[in-house]
């Protein structure tokens, strides 16, 4: 399986939320939220990522693999 690493972009949203969900309820993976804990909507999301992108000091990175989000990156 080849993995892709690139900038998120808005279009991501939905797919960003989902992966955060799926993590927040993996037995076994340590994460700052609970189960049910990560409630941003997909317009929340992209305003997450807009302002990540025009900061100078920012960067929102994925690791996709076919298609599917498998890493997230976001360094402030």
């Amino acid at each position: 399986m080849e993995i892709q690493v690139r900038e998120a972009a808005l279009d991501d949203a939905e797919q960003l939320i989902a992966f955060v969900q799926r993590l927040a309820e993996e037995p076994g993976v340590s994460v700052a939220i609970g189960p049910g804990e990560f409630t941003l909507t997909p317009d929340q999301e992209r305003e997450v990522l807009a302002e990540c992108a025009a900061a100078d000091n920012s960067v929102f990175l994925v690791a996709e693999a076919e298609g599917r989000i498998v890493g997230t990156l976001n360094c402030r």
